[in-house]
């Protein structure tokens, strides 16, 4: 976990519901609290392929330096096709 410094005033924790398309969305609106708070330190939980694709190059360029992004499973065994079907 993140360790507060003694700068920043707050730890706000945000959870991406695997499994939807509201992980880009969100990170947006927790990019547009960052910056409007920058002495508040944003923990990103989320599945790591969604992570990967939110914080790599280029798209992570404009995230502010207090969200870290952190990888949560989504519960699927490694290497499992998920096809629909039980």
């Amino acid at each position: 976990m993140a360790m507060i410094n003694s700068s920043q005033k707050g730890h706000i924790l945000v959870l991406a519901f695997p499994f939807g398309n509201h992980a880009n969305p969100l990170l947006t609106l927790v990019c547009k609290l960052a910056k409007a708070a920058p002495d508040v330190c944003f923990s990103f939980f989320n599945t790591e392929k969604s992570n990967t694709s939110l914080f790599s190059e280029p798209k992570s360029k404009g995230i502010p330096d207090n969200i870290k992004p952190y990888n949560v499973s989504d519960g699927v065994p490694k290497d499992h096709v998920l096809t629909g079907i039980h």
